[in-house]
């Protein structure tokens, strides 16, 4: 079938259904071409492969090659999801230590645990140190108390 027109003002009184016979053939001169016989060759995206694919938006040479790409892309969405968790969290932390340790710097007497956040020892390692450089403290009830300006002489 050749399909030839030459006066184009005619096709809003065309049917529907010629109408989509015009879109699924173009028209050249004197001869058709459906578009289901355009051959293209691409690289899929998956596998790397060439391979003939029958219309433009083809993007992969198999459907497993398809489904792949799809499971992988689904994967690292997860994958992205938590870490980015995992960095707001580490964000978070971050601030908390911060402020932590300005309230710790603000105050004239601090106690040995807030003292092992400050300098990131252990609290075990601060009795060792008060043992060794013979480091003043205060004795209350519950706590030992640290004076924070003569540690900042130390």
């Amino acid at each position: 079938m050749v399909l030839k027109i030459t006066n184009l003002h005619i096709l809003r009184y065309l049917p529907t259904c010629w109408l989509y016979l015009l879109e699924r053939y173009t028209v050249d001169n004197q001869r058709c071409t459906h578009t289901a016989s355009v051959r293209i060759e691409r690289i899929c995206e998956f596998c790397g492969k060439t391979f003939i694919a029958k219309t433009c938006k083809t993007r992969f040479c198999c459907k497993a090659c398809n489904d792949k790409y799809y499971k992988e892309l689904i994967r690292n969405d997860r994958y992205n999801a938590v870490t980015k968790e995992v960095k707001e969290e580490k964000k978070k932390r971050i601030r908390l230590a911060v402020d932590e340790l300005e309230v710790i710097q603000a105050r004239e007497f601090i106690s040995l645990k807030q003292l092992a956040i400050y300098l990131g020892v252990s609290r075990k390692s601060i009795y060792t140190y008060m043992r060794i450089y013979e480091i003043p403290f205060y004795k209350l009830v519950v706590e030992l108390l640290l004076n924070a300006k003569r540690l900042k002489r130390l």
